[in-house]
Parts: structure tokens; C-alpha cells; sequence
């Protein structure tokens, strides 16, 4: 499967768990796993937070960590008053692993 296609199915299936289990943290978290994968806007952002969040609860530091780094990665170059919120959100929960040692 070529590259460009990789991404559809990716970004499709993480809008299918989105659109129908949006409060299911399983839901939430096997998105993330998609979403991993592409380069998201704020909105694919703010569910891989979502995700990251939910690792960092269930003391998944290691998953929670590659979550909040493509957070910060994703939204390097994206201009805009939510881009700062999530990225700041980002930065200060992958803060608090790194500052307690994973």
C-alpha cells in the first residue's frame, strides 16, 4: 500500500472511532494509535491529548510520552490560539513524566 494511502486508511479509521465511541477511552486510545501515524491539525490534537491524557491516568508514562511528542511535533508550525492551548497542555503533562522519572 503506497504512503498516500496509509494515510487515508489511518485518518478513517480514527474517524470512525471518534465519530462513534467519542467518550470511550479504549476508543480513544486505539485512535491514538492511528493518529500516531498521521500529521494532525488541532483537531486530530486535541484526541491524541485526549489519548495521551488517559495513558498518563492509567501510569502508561511510555505511551502517554509518544503521545505528547507528536502533539508538540504536530503543532510546531501551526498558528492559532487553540494550537497554543494544546501545545502548552502538551508540554506541561510530558513535563510532569519527564520531571518524575517515566
Amino acid at each position: 500500500m503506497s504512503d498516500d494511502g496509509k494515510e487515508k486508511l489511518h485518518r478513517s479509521i480514527a474517524g470512525i472511532f471518534f465519530r462513534e465511541m467519542l467518550d470511550d477511552d479504549d476508543a480513544v486510545l486505539a485512535a491514538a494509535g492511528h493518529l500516531l501515524h498521521l500529521v494532525n491539525d488541532e483537531q486530530g490534537c486535541r484526541q491524541l491529548l485526549k489519548a495521551a491524557d488517559a495513558y498518563r491516568k492509567s501510569y502508561r508514562n511510555a505511551k502517554a510520552l509518544q503521545c505528547y511528542r507528536k502533539i508538540i511535533s504536530d503543532l510546531d508550525n501551526i498558528k492559532s490560539a487553540e494550537a497554543d492551548d494544546i501545545y502548552c497542555n502538551a508540554v506541561l503533562a510530558w513535563s510532569k513524566i519527564a520531571e518524575a522519572g517515566l
